[in-house]
C-alpha cells in the first residue's frame, strides 16, 4: 500500500507513480490515473477541501483514517471517468465534526463502492450526495456508525440520477448503533428521473441485539469482550483493509469504547 502524506501545505509525501497533485489555494486535488497500480492510504490533517479525480479506466482503493476532538468542516469531492472503478475506505472516530461530500459518476460505466465507518463522542453530520452522470454507472454506499455517551450521528443521503441515465444503480446501506444517550438522524433520499435504474435503501438506528451479548456470556466471553467483538463486526465489516490497518483500527476501537 502506498502512503500518501500531506506533511506541510503544497507538500505530500509517498510514491505519487500515476498520481497528480494540485495545490490552488485552501483545495488539494488528486488526479488518479490508469497508472496507479498501488492501493492509497491517504493522511491529512492539513487540507479541509479534497477533491479526488479518477480518470478513465483506472482502478484505486483509497483508504483515510481521521481522528480529532474538534475538526473544521470539511469537503470531498469524488468524480469518476469512464470505466474507472474506485473503493473508498473511511474510518473517523471524532468530536465534533461536519462532512460533506459529493460524488459524481461522470463516465460511463464508472463504479463506486464508498464505505464510511464512524465513531462518535460528539455530535457529527454528514452530508452525501451521489450524482449518476452517465449510463451504467454503479454506486454502493454502506454507511455504519456508532454514537457514544451523549454523542450524535446526523446522516443525510442523496442519491440522484437524472433522466437518459439508464441501467444505472444505486445502493444505500446506512444503520446507526447508539451505545448512549445521544439522539441520531438517517435521511436517505432517492430522486430518480429514469425508468431503467436499479434502486434501494435502507436506514436503521438502534442498539446491539442483547441476545447476541448474552450468547457470547454462555460461550464464556465477557460482556465487555462481546460488545467489542460487535463493534468491530459492525464497523470494520464493511472496509476493505489491509491486515496491518485493521490491527489500528482495532486498537482505536477498544480505547474509544472502554
Amino acid at each position: 500500500m502506498n502512503k500518501l502524506e500531506v506533511v506541510t501545505r503544497n507538500k505530500i509525501i509517498g510514491n505519487t507513480d500515476g498520481i497528480a497533485l494540485d495545490f490552488n489555494k485552501d483545495i488539494l486535488t488528486i488526479t488518479i490515473t490508469k497508472d496507479c497500480k498501488d492501493s492509497i492510504r491517504f493522511i491529512n490533517s492539513i487540507y479541509h477541501n479534497v477533491s479526488i479525480i479518477v480518470e478513465d479506466n483506472a482502478n484505486v482503493v483509497f483508504t483515510e483514517i481521521k481522528g480529532f476532538e474538534v475538526a473544521e468542516e470539511s469537503k470531498y469531492t469524488y468524480t469518476l471517468g469512464d470505466n474507472s472503478k474506485v473503493i473508498i475506505n473511511r474510518f473517523n472516530y471524532m468530536g465534533n465534526y461536519n462532512e460533506k461530500t459529493d460524488i459524481n459518476l461522470n463516465g460511463y460505466q464508472s463504479d463506486i463502492l464508498f464505505n464510511l465507518s464512524v465513531m462518535s463522542k460528539g455530535h457529527q453530520q454528514y452530508n452525501i450526495n451521489i450524482s449518476h452522470n452517465n449510463k451504467k454507472t454503479v454506486s454502493n454506499l454502506y454507511n455504519h456508525g456508532v454514537t457514544l455517551g451523549d454523542g450524535t450521528m446526523d446522516l443525510t443521503v442523496n442519491g440522484y440520477v437524472v433522466k437518459g441515465m439508464s441501467d444505472s444503480v444505486l445502493n444505500q446501506d446506512n444503520r446507526i448503533m447508539t451505545m448512549g444517550t445521544g439522539k441520531s438522524v438517517i435521511k436517505p433520499n432517492l430522486i430518480i428521473d429514469e425508468n431503467m435504474v436499479e434502486a434501494r435503501h435502507g436506514a436503521s438506528i438502534g442498539r446491539f441485539n442483547e441476545e447476541e451479548i448474552f450468547y457470547l456470556e454462555t460461550r464464556g466471553v465477557p460482556s465487555e469482550e462481546g460488545y467489542r467483538l460487535l463493534l468491530n463486526g459492525f464497523l470494520l465489516g464493511n472496509l476493505q483493509l489491509d491486515d496491518d490497518i485493521k490491527v489500528e483500527l482495532k486498537n482505536i476501537i477498544e480505547q474509544m469504547g472502554r
